[in-house]
């Protein structure tokens, strides 16, 4: 019979939780990965705007600021006279505008704010420099022919255009236009509430 040999193997060491601190905090070189090649892409919801908003934006608010409309006038079931009566047109706003064209007002003034990410320049500009020019015509085409509450317009121009109710208050150190204060003195000692004899 022949004698099988077998060799001992040392069992493998298992490192300690220690040791396998210390190997993991060891910073081994890094290797850079080379650089791809970038697409800046969109994500998101894709934008509602279309370019055709601009130009819808300024025919929205460039209406007649009134209309007249003729009223007849019935005596025993005829029409005896017909009267016209100046009816002021609905005042055009973003709120308005906003549901004309199926978006939310939100969307509408992210569209006119700069540092949005889905500004647009276009529609901007037509709502600063014309749409609020004919809003404010509206405003004060119907206040001046008394269309409008007196108040209610005052308030609205306000606080929709940059029209102000404007107070003087000067009460600055301007060496031109000083404050004049008046300071009187009363001397009590002679003015006594004694009778006299």
């Amino acid at each position: 019979m022949t004698k099988k040999t077998t060799k001992k193997t040392k069992p493998k060491k298992t490192a300690t939780k220690k040791a396998a601190k210390n190997i993991s905090s060891k910073k081994s070189p890094t290797r850079k990965a080379p650089k791809k090649k970038t697409t800046t892409k969109k994500t998101g919801r894709p934008t509602k705007y279309k370019k055709e908003f601009a130009d819808e934006l300024i025919a929205f608010y460039d209406g007649d600021p009134y209309e007249d409309v003729k009223i007849n006038h019935y005596k025993k079931g005829e029409i005896s006279w017909t009267d016209t009566k100046r009816m002021p047109a609905k005042l055009p706003t973003m709120v308005e505008f906003a549901r004309h064209i199926g978006v939310g007002l939100r969307t509408c003034f992210d569209w006119l704010d700069s540092e949005h990410s889905s500004y647009q320049k276009e529609f901007s500009r037509a709502y600063t420099r014309l749409a609020k020019k004919a809003q404010k015509n509206f405003l004060i085409q119907n206040g001046l022919q008394g269309l409008y509450n007196p108040v209610f317009a005052k308030f609205v121009a306000i606080n929709i255009s940059d029209m102000i109710d404007k107070k003087d208050h000067n009460l600055s150190n301007d060496p031109e236009n000083p404050v004049k204060w008046v300071v009187e003195v009363v001397d009590n000692a002679d003015n006594t509430n004694t009778p006299e004899t």
